[in-house]
């Protein structure tokens, strides 16, 4: 018997992630050690603690944080480049995508160095 396409399709929904596990996670790709890519700490200012300086900076470390601006649909698109490589946890981002993403991605960088929008 076949089952409907809408039905089949139905088994791959469900919540979406809330807003700040997005920003957690691209802050997790970007601030990846011990091979973190020079760009990040060069156009966002951070040192050895990478993590807890863009997640304060950026208010992702609040569970209630949403996105404003940029929105939740920029922030995915700039983390679509950044999970190129793969998006599993272990996959590091390649640097070539991470310097994409800090380039066409003024609105993130921005929520990055804790600026407002």
């Amino acid at each position: 018997m076949l089952l409907p396409g809408w039905l089949l399709g139905a088994g791959c929904v469900g919540a979406p992630a809330p807003d700040a596990d997005l920003c957690r996670d691209l802050i997790t790709r970007l601030c990846a050690a011990p091979t973190r890519c020079p760009g990040v700490d060069a156009q966002l200012s951070v040192t050895d603690s990478c993590e807890d300086t863009l997640l304060t900076r950026s208010g992702c470390s609040n569970d209630g944080f949403t996105f404003s601006s940029p929105n939740r649909a920029e922030w995915l698109e700039c983390r679509a480049i950044v999970v190129r490589s793969g998006i599993g946890r272990e996959v590091l981002p390649e640097c070539v995508d991470v310097s994409q993403m800090l380039t066409q991605c003024p609105g993130v960088v921005t929520l990055l160095k804790g600026a407002a929008p």
